[in-house]
């Protein structure tokens, strides 16, 4: 009976390392060649190629729909580090910071985004797997505001990001998700609502700007083509870009702001039409480069 007990304990024991080791080496080395994709794939991918060093001079950083109309990551001109709104501007933030403290240096970064993917305060449905599980770590959280510190401390389960096995699943714990309101550490809120531009957003994007002083490099904020079913109130988004830096790029953003009928999009976010596609791809292109 010992000897099997023994042998179980063994057994167990071994199936829990292997299934973490396995965990581990497909997220860190992508060893299956994306056979099968686990959560957040694209924000590890970005993370690796943010430090890499590039001879390319124009940086563009967004949501989905600047990657979806990038989506090599390597035009003529431009690197691209564009994934997905759900890391927010503070996953752009170090990105941007990455790619900087690598030795790279750069004469513009373009931002793309669409009007509300600035929404997100990390308090949405993939926040932890695409934020919390590859930069809630020692690398990034010295760069971590007491704002961003306050809306993740919200997130339950985070000492479980250090399991293999979960940062390799699509389990993520339920916690108060998106309210448009402004929250306080222990969950309550203080009335004050945004419709477009979430405090963390306010704050990464000043952080952003600093960066740009710093490093003597322009930026360009970009509107992804919108729906016309999707149109954003102009006066409440301007006035709300008022507690930012960056008032002349967002001026020249609501100046180039494109709405399109929405057969045109598969979701309402995302163009579906190519020949629409390339139209709105030539024009962002044009106005990167001038």
């Amino acid at each position: 009976m010992k000897k099997f007990l023994i042998k179980t304990f063994l057994y167990i024991t071994s199936a829990i390392i292997g299934i973490q080791l396995i965990s581990f080496l497909y997220i860190e080395t992508d060893f299956l060649n994306g056979a099968l994709r686990y959560p957040g794939h694209k924000i590890y991918f970005a993370i690796k190629k943010s430090k890499s060093k590039s001879t390319k001079k124009i940086l563009l950083l967004g949501d989905s729909v600047a990657k979806s109309l990038f989506p090599t990551g390597e035009e003529a001109e431009i690197n691209s580090l564009a994934t997905n709104q759900a890391i927010g501007v503070p996953g752009n933030y170090f990105l941007l910071k990455n790619y900087l403290d690598a030795g790279n240096t750069i004469e513009t970064l373009v931002i793309i985004y669409n009007p509300y993917s600035l929404k997100n305060n990390l308090n949405q449905k993939y926040s932890y797997h695409y934020f919390l599980k590859p930069f809630f770590n020692d690398e990034y959280v010295n760069y971590f505001s007491v704002n961003l510190l306050e809306q993740i401390e919200m997130i339950p389960n985070k000492n479980y990001l250090l399991i293999p096995s979960i940062r390799a699943t699509l389990w993520s714990p339920n916690f108060p998700q998106s309210k448009n309101l402004i929250t306080d550490e222990s969950g309550n809120s203080n009335n004050t609502k945004y419709s477009y531009l979430s405090p963390l957003s306010i704050e990464y994007l000043n952080k952003i700007k600093d960066l740009s002083i710093k490093n003597g490099f322009d930026i360009k904020l970009l509107p992804a083509p919108t729906s016309t079913n999707k149109k954003i109130n102009f006066i409440s988004f301007q006035k709300e870009t008022e507690k930012t830096n960056l008032i002349e790029e967002f001026k020249f953003y609501l100046d180039n702001l494109n709405y399109v009928d929405p057969k045109y999009f598969s979701d309402g976010i995302h163009l579906n039409n190519q020949e629409i596609k390339n139209y709105y791809i030539t024009k962002i292109r044009k106005l990167i480069l001038e």
